[in-house]
């Protein structure tokens, strides 16, 4: 109470000084809560939302509290208690006031200022520390741009930037401050508060890396990842954009039904077995695998595997379906044509065996699997040749030149189709055909072998009746050749002499005037020549059949052959009342050919045709 009024109006100043802090920092408070009170409850943490609310409620109570005062001494306690309550927030904030005089260039900062900065705190209060050295290069264009444009334009001062502590460490920072202007309009002071941000700015690179290292997940995932509701319509809160390759539809064409709904495409016949298999997997609190059918874009029908599993809360309630898609149609296709496959090979007659390599020698060969009919055509079951070597099938008489002929397919892992004698499991022999082929592995290696193998027993008895027939035929044909050459040399020689004879016989009658005798000779004459020729094809019909028909090429005239033959054919023709015809111009040319043959060959189809022709019928 014995103050001076020296001290007392230093005080008093002071203590408006104060209550211009407090003011101050009421706006910038106000002006951050009103415009970013969300954004520090989201990224940074709800402790920090918290202190500044109770900063903004001890300095809404401390300007209240000292508008209401009337005396001096109420507004000095005030403004210790203020004072007391300001430091209070500002370091549960771990906030620092600081500000600035437009026109004077003086600055004011707390203590907490030194502390964001790393610096220590000056007991001395001397308020000489350049902090704009500590800002780090790349940052002091914006931070001095940031207070041009608040006192210049009036624009909101909240910049973020870096500075570098005295041990080389960086941190982010984040100030907000208000221009106060006087009464005409001016900019006097820019009073505001700056905050340590470097945990917040961490947690959002955290946050970006956790959010690029997820996003190349999925990206490289060939499935499509989803979140989606448990309801009638398989709802999708998220699903990523390989759901466009597996079913044609755009990822966002399923978020929130807003094109169709997933469970649109599901085939009918697959819907209430997915729908019953999800919620049985989620009464057991287990993940779920689905695989079903589901309708594509383009019309075609896509088969996909599904596997996900349910999230739940704290309270045990169900909240979403997580779960990731893959297209397995080609899989599908392949383990159809495998089971057609699979069909064939258990229902053919004939064996297939599949054998393991395990070395270079027959005997290193191990077999992986018969299927029945290997056991029907050996006897062994399947249990008693698993393991062993198909070496097992062959004997005493088995081949050796087809054995080393598998042996080098082996060695040259090719191809081979073989037949030998082969045992069966009872000790008897039967013809075995085989083909093997190699099956290599991607650096080509062979790595197993597949055989069809037949039994030829039959064959091979209907092949030794056939040759023995053969045999057979042939030795009679030889028999029969030699006997009409035989018959050829008896025929011949009394048939020539009758010709010749008629001939002789018919001159001398024609000489002697006994032309009565002459017709009857020249049909004993045309009968051996005919009887002749008769002989002559058969012989050359054996030939034929021998393939030891010869030709003798001569040049002739055609015309004449043709006559000739009429000549010979036509008492043949009258006998059966038929009438020949014949059109050939005189001059029609010669032909270079065997000329016996073709006239065999034209009186064979025109005796034919008298034979078995009457009246022209």
């Amino acid at each position: 109470m014995g103050e001076t009024s020296g001290c007392r109006s230093g005080r008093v100043s002071w203590v408006a000084l104060g209550l211009t802090f407090i003011l101050l920092l009421a706006v910038v408070v106000y002006q951050l809560l009103h415009q970013r009170i969300q954004f520090f409850l989201q990224k940074t943490n709800l402790v920090e939302g918290f202190v500044l609310l109770i900063l903004a409620a001890f300095v809404y109570i401390a300007v209240a509290f000292a508008r209401s005062l009337t005396t001096q001494n109420q507004i000095e306690t005030a403004l210790r208690q203020s004072e007391e309550l300001q430091r209070m927030a500002l370091n549960a904030a771990h906030m620092g006031v600081w500000d600035w005089n437009i026109q004077t260039g003086e600055e004011h900062w707390s203590q907490e200022i030194e502390c964001i900065f790393g610096l220590p705190p000056d007991p001395t209060g001397t308020k000489d520390k350049d902090f704009f050295q500590y800002v780090h290069p790349d940052d002091r264009f914006h931070l001095v741009e940031s207070q041009r444009r608040a006192v210049e334009e009036g624009a909101v001062y909240a910049p973020e930037y870096r500075i570098i502590h005295p041990d080389g460490s960086l941190h982010w920072v984040t100030s907000r401050g208000q221009v106060l202007c006087n009464e005409v309009g001016q900019p006097v002071r820019l009073s505001g508060i700056t905050m340590d941000v470097t945990a917040r700015k961490q947690t959002e690179a955290a946050l970006r890396e956790r959010e690029e290292r997820f996003r190349s997940l999925l990206s490289n995932i060939s499935g499509a990842v989803y979140r989606c509701a448990h309801d009638t319509e398989w709802t999708m809160e998220f699903i990523s954009e390989p759901i466009q390759e597996i079913t044609g539809y755009a990822a966002s064409d399923f978020i929130n039904n807003h094109t169709l709904t997933f469970a649109e495409i599901v085939a009918l016949e697959d819907g209430d077995r997915i729908r019953q298999e999800i919620d049985l997997a989620l009464a057991e609190k287990r993940p779920y695998i689905l695989e079903y059918r589901i309708g594509h874009a383009d019309g075609s029908i896509r088969w996909v595997y599904e596997k996900g599993q349910g999230i739940f809360d704290e309270n045990d309630r169900l909240i979403w379906l997580d779960g990731v898609i893959f297209d397995i149609t080609d899989r599908k296709r392949t383990e159809e044509r495998l089971r057609l496959l699979e069909s064939v090979v258990v229902n053919t007659s004939d064996a297939v065996v599949i054998t393991e390599v395990c070395g270079t020698a027959l005997s290193d060969l191990k077999i992986v699997y018969v299927n029945q009919a290997f056991s029907d055509i050996t006897g062994y079951r399947r249990d008693e040749v698993l393991g062993r070597s198909p070496a097992l099938l062959k004997g005493a008489n088995t081949h050796r030149h087809e054995l080393n002929r598998v042996y080098a397919a082996l060695n040259c892992q090719s191809s081979l189709k073989t037949e030998f004698i082969a045992y069966r499991k009872d000790g008897s022999e039967f013809w075995l055909e085989m083909e093997m082929v190699p099956i290599l592995n991607e650096q080509g290696n062979c790595t197993h072998w597949i055989s069809v193998q037949r039994d030829m027993s039959d064959r091979k008895q209907t092949e030794e009746t056939l040759r023995k027939n053969k045999e057979a035929a042939e030795e009679a044909n030889r028999a029969k050749s030699q006997f009409l050459a035989n018959m050829s040399h008896e025929l011949r020689t009394p048939l020539n002499a009758i010709i010749g004879y008629s001939e002789m016989l018919q001159e001398d009658a024609e000489d002697l005037g006994y032309a009565d005798l002459v017709p009857d000779l020249e049909k004993i004459r045309g009968a051996g020549k005919h009887l002749l020729s008769l002989i002559n094809d058969i012989l050359d019909i054996s030939k034929i059949e021998a393939g030891k028909m010869e030709l003798y090429p001569e040049t002739f005239d055609i015309a004449q052959v043709i006559f000739e033959v009429e000549s010979t054919i036509q008492p043949l023709m009258e006998k059966n009342h038929n009438t020949l015809q014949i059109y050939c111009p005189e001059a029609i040319g010669f032909m270079h050919t065997d000329l016996t043959k073709l006239r065999q060959s034209l009186f064979n189809l025109l005796s034919n045709a008298a034979k078995f022709t009457e009246n022209g019928v």
